[in-house]
């Protein structure tokens, strides 16, 4: 067996060894190197003699097509889409964005990148390599996309379950239907109050579509009524298994992480609450309390038993979870792997739920999965155009009509004028016709659109990022831009005033700090202390839990987490500026107050990735690790340092981390473009999605800290991740 390509062959690729191949190419890593030479060794043991391996261009763009698969699979893409790279010159040092680079230095000679041919010649080439070995399927090819074999099974998987799932409904019988109907007579006029001039009341569709289908999408912004519909969905299930059966039912409930999970916990308990509060009806009493003991939400690695047993989860297509109706919150947070595994798992007489924001960040890992499950253009033409006739089928629509009153007279509701509305429905309607059967593909999705949040600025301002609104978006900022130079935050009345855990009543919901910037690209001295002030209430709190619940008022959010405005340097930063006010802080120590976020799953303390607590001190004047109990609100559980996991500093946390989490106030850091530097262009990493999760973190208030060309970039860009699988779903 071969371990390495032979000199001869190393050759034709362009570089003798995994060094040579760092040292031409920027940001192309070892894994990607011995991946591509893995694949081809694998080819070459079967027949060396191909003539493929004397063909030096094109083993040459074969191999770094592979480097481009790895590279885009490291990136977050489940294949390589060869569009992408087709004609284009990859891993140029001279077109990377980096701040503060070493490369402006005098004689340093720049990485020149590798020039790929046209998309014909490539796929010409891939599909010669492919039929060298027909029987691997190590590296997959359907054009246009390229995979590496595990994430093509993945999606494959994860395809033909939501495929099979489009059409598959759980009223399919008289009785079933008269279970659903007397649920909505009996229960929904106290569920879903009716309201004068509501129109349709998508929360109640959500519902409606959760008890119909086997399997349905919930989507929706912050404050539109997620876990206010999942709350009452998860009555109404009871309610029709108590009609139709006496066996005990099971309910399983779980999000990708620890905090997710505990504020998808808290907030469905918090619904019942207020139902109970607000009738006394014994049939809704009934099911709240035969529904609290089951409302116990757990990460998605504890629930599969990721971790825990192995490599291998404990549940998997060969033994099961043993629920009836599993319930999953923050889903835009779930990479491809994940989700397959999460239905292997899965009994195939469970109903499933998934909640998310299609709108924000797509997974850290693998994929942009809820993105291609729902159709977001689809519901937005709709909305645009106020007529939703043409989201869900002719059978779908029905049942829904006979389930909700009014549904039918208010799928229109004709927003626009007649010639607006005949170009965009011309449009909808090609969009339609090319995706094969669209109308089917909507039936089990629902996008809840209106926020019930007070502060409607904020609403507008993501509202404006998301459809890449750059006029409206400025227009909102304008007036709430701050003038860094001439604030003042140095005497004694702003400085109480901004040790207080809740803003002022006349503090303005949006503030936008435009030049915050030094010329050394760190923020000016006097925002600094500004953020810094923002956590003194931590220090100043009675005791522990009053601690903890004044953390959760305020967030530094950050785009990144490396760099003079990443996270790691702001925390700093923030502590040193905290230290002139509390002397008993020590940069770099452990102290009485210090935020601190869990950055590793550990299972014995019940502790995850994202749980954020403080350091206080105990009855006997020793430090310890306080976190929110789960089970009981507003008390903590305390930890030794020697036993906990892995762990950070926390006053100022990535976006990316915050998702699944939300603040009264938050402040939004994004890089400043350095007008001299020669790597001009801004960081790949922005995007609208970016802009959007961290603004809809914030529910009473939000600052900008970003120049308008960042914003402008950021909103003008939307992040992209390769896949095929909405293609697969719709063909």
């Amino acid at each position: 067996m071969l371990f390495s390509l032979p000199s001869s062959i190393a050759k034709q690729t362009g570089y003798s060894s995994c060094s040579d191949c760092l040292l031409a190419l920027h940001d192309i890593q070892s894994i990607d190197y011995y991946f591509a030479n893995n694949a081809i060794i694998k080819r070459l043991e079967v027949d060396a003699e191909n003539d493929f391996f004397n063909d030096q261009k094109s083993l040459e763009q074969l191999f770094h097509v592979l480097l481009a698969l790895s590279y885009f699979q490291r990136q977050g893409h489940s294949c390589l889409d060869i569009a992408a790279i087709a004609e284009k010159t990859c891993w140029s040092e001279a077109d990377v964005t980096q701040y503060g680079s070493s490369f402006n230095q005098q004689g340093a000679k720049l990485k020149a990148g590798f020039v790929f041919v046209s998309a014909a010649k490539l796929s010409d080439v891939i599909q010669r390599f492919e039929t060298i070995s027909p029987s691997r399927n190590d590296i997959q090819w359907d054009e246009p996309n390229l995979y590496s074999g595990r994430y093509a099974n993945y999606e494959n998987e994860v395809a033909d379950f939501f495929k099979q799932q489009q059409t598959q409904f759980l009223v399919d019988s008289e009785p079933a239907f008269r279970s659903l109907k007397q649920c909505a007579d009996e229960l929904w006029p106290t569920l879903f109050p009716a309201k004068a001039g509501q129109g349709i009341d998508w929360q109640q569709v959500s519902a409606a579509n959760g008890l119909i289908s086997q399997t349905s999408i919930i989507s929706g912004g912050a404050g539109t009524g997620k876990t206010y519909t999942v709350a009452r969905l998860l009555l109404s299930w009871l309610y029709t298994q108590k009609k139709d059966s006496s066996t005990r039912v099971k309910l399983m409930l779980a999000a990708p992480t620890g905090k997710a999970a505990q504020r998808l916990n808290e907030s469905i308990l918090v619904e019942f609450t207020q139902l109970l509060n607000s009738n006394k009806e014994n049939q809704v009493m009934t099911l709240i309390t035969d529904l609290m003991p089951m409302i116990q939400a757990k990460t998605i690695h504890r629930l599969l038993g990721l971790g825990m047993y192995g490599i291998e989860p404990k549940y998997n297509h060969k033994k099961q979870l043993d629920c009836d109706f599993l319930v999953i919150d923050e889903v835009s947070m779930i990479d491809l792997a994940m989700m397959a595994k999460l239905l292997r798992a899965l009994p195939k007489t469970a109903k499933l739920v998934l909640i998310g924001d299609a709108n924000q960040l797509p997974s850290v890992e693998s994929g942009g999965l809820l993105k291609d499950l729902v159709n977001q253009t689809a519901w937005q033409d709709a909305a645009i155009l106020g007529d939703y006739s043409g989201i869900y089928s002719q059978s779908h629509k029905q049942l829904l009509s006979e389930l909700l009153p009014g549904f039918a007279t208010n799928i229109r509701q004709n927003k626009m004028n007649a010639d607006e509305h005949s170009e965009l429905e011309a449009n909808s309607c090609a969009s339609t016709n090319a995706n094969n059967g669209n109308s089917i593909y909507c039936n089990h999705v629902t996008f809840l659109q209106k926020s019930m949040r007070s502060q409607n600025e904020i609403t507008q301002l993501a509202q404006n990022i998301l459809l890449g609104q750059l006029a409206p978006f400025a227009e909102l900022l304008s007036g709430a831009k701050i003038d860094s130079e001439a604030s003042n935050f140095d005497n004694k009345q702003t400085t109480a005033q901004l040790s207080l855990p809740i803003t002022e009543p006349e503090t303005p919901v949006i503030t936008w700090h435009e030049d915050a910037y030094t010329q050394a690209g760190t923020l000016k001295n006097t925002l600094l202390e500004q953020i810094a002030q923002r956590y003194a209430c931590i220090f100043e709190s009675r005791d522990v839990d009053q601690a903890i619940q004044r953390l959760k008022q305020y967030r530094l959010l950050s785009a990144t987490k490396k760099g003079r405005l990443g996270t790691e340097f702001m925390n700093t930063q923030i502590e040193q500026q905290l230290r002139k006010r509390f002397s008993h802080i020590d940069v770099g120590q452990m102290y009485r107050g210090m935020p601190i976020m869990i950055v590793q799953n550990d299972y014995r303390l019940h502790l995850f990735n994202g749980d954020i607590g403080v350091i206080w001190s105990n009855e006997d004047g020793q430090l310890r690790a306080c976190f929110p109990d789960p089970d009981m609100p507003e008390t903590h559980q305390s930890f030794s340092f020697i036993s906990l996991p892995a762990f950070e500093l926390v006053y100022a946390m990535t976006i990316h981390k915050t998702q699944g989490s939300e603040f009264e106030h938050v402040d939004i850091l994004l890089p400043n473009i350095v007008a001299n530097n020669a790597m001009l262009h801004s960081s790949q990493h922005l995007s609208r999605e970016l802009l959007y999760t961290g603004v809809t973190r914030a529910k009473q208030s939000i600052g900008i800290i970003a120049s308008l060309p960042v914003l402008n970039d950021c909103i003008g860009k939307t992040s992209t991740r390769f896949s095929g699988l909405k293609r697969k779903l719709t063909s």
